[in-house]
């Protein structure tokens, strides 16, 4: 039997951001479905975002390895998403603001990413303020995780940290800062992203047992996730219940995932370009398609659901397409002229 190991979910991450991308592409659409299993689907796309955090906790891991040093980390992930962003944010406010739809005020909270963390009412979204959040946080985590000598020392100090976030979790429940659970309760998922992480760089095999834990994780969670959406969808998002079983189902679903990819690209040639491209442009997808989705709905909101979909997807794609391209652009430009300026002295 063919031996697999752990970084399967390194060698298939930018698959994995693709397939989470248009999971929650999927989850933001405003198309009715009709099949109970699709309607699901499509209602659980949020998902991608655990997905996309444990990713993140993954590809953290290798970042910190590479340069612990926190000044350097600090910068690569700062020019990694800001640049990207803060344009985006200004834009949309700004237009929204000549269309009298948001004040102007939202314009400074989105851009300096307090809009979340002050529950604005025009907030651009949660999930950059979150990362960024964890950016500033994880060569604290990588710190003490380094120090620790043994695998069950580095397991127990990830254990303790995680039960330190679900400890604020709960504390949060039933308070003025209970908006602020979508965020505290994924922090879980980042950090055992970073344990996946240091699994892969120690080239852990994943044995039968692993399958086996990995589909019990995965059975229990779905089944935790139907319950409570069908039961206790009152409670879903005061106590978090949206969010929780996705502990259990993130990583097996992954896993399971980048077996499937491996066997299709063993049996055939193709590379799955498509799941790549939507994992290469994530951030840009993800920063357009919602915020296209609700402008052009006062454009051509009338010519029907399926339409205003399809140009969303459309207009997102080369926008993100655009956006990305400038960026880097932008980016290698500025990369030679800092080097011809050193060259000089």
């Amino acid at each position: 039997m063919k031996l697999y190991h752990y970084n399967l979910m390194s060698r298939y991450r930018t698959h994995l951001m693709g397939l989470a991308m248009l999971w929650v592409i999927f989850f933001h659409s405003s198309i009715i479905i009709h099949n109970p299993i699709i309607d699901f689907v499509k209602s659980i796309g949020y998902g991608g975002v655990d997905i996309f955090l444990m990713l993140s906790g993954l590809g953290l891991y290798y970042s910190y390895r590479k340069c612990s040093n926190p000044v350097s980390f600090y910068k690569r992930r700062v020019f990694r998403i800001l640049p990207t962003y803060i344009p985006i944010v200004l834009g949309y406010y700004i237009l929204l603001y000549l269309l009298n739809l948001a004040p102007l005020k939202a314009i400074f909270l989105n851009i300096t990413t307090l809009s979340f963390w002050f529950h604005s009412d025009y907030m651009f979204d949660w999930y950059i303020p979150a990362l960024i959040l964890l950016y500033f946080i994880t060569p604290f985590i990588m710190h003490i995780f380094e120090k620790q000598q043994t695998p069950s020392s580095k397991y127990i100090t990830i254990g303790i940290i995680i039960l330190i976030s679900l400890f604020i979790s709960f504390m949060i429940i039933n308070s003025k800062l209970n908006y602020l659970i979508i965020f505290t309760s994924r922090i879980p998922i980042f950090l055992i992203g970073i344990l996946i992480g240091y699994w892969s760089d120690s080239n852990k095999i994943i044995t039968k047992k692993h399958l086996l834990l990995h589909l019990i994780c995965l059975i229990i969670g779905f089944s935790l996730l139907s319950l409570f959406i069908s039961h206790f969808d009152a409670y879903l998002w005061s106590y978090g219940l949206w969010w929780w079983p996705f502990m259990l189902i993130t990583v097996p679903l992954c896993l399971f995932i980048c077996l499937i990819l491996e066997w299709l690209c063993s049996v055939t040639s193709s590379q799955l370009n498509i799941l790549k491209f939507f994992g290469l442009f994530s951030l840009e997808l993800y920063l357009f398609h919602e915020r296209l989705l609700y402008l052009l709905s006062f454009v051509i909101g009338h010519l029907g659901l399926p339409f205003l979909n399809l140009i969303a997807i459309i207009l997102t794609i080369i926008f993100a397409y655009s956006w990305k391209k400038i960026i880097d652009f932008l980016n290698h430009h500025q990369l030679v002229t800092r080097k011809q300026k050193l060259s000089q002295f």
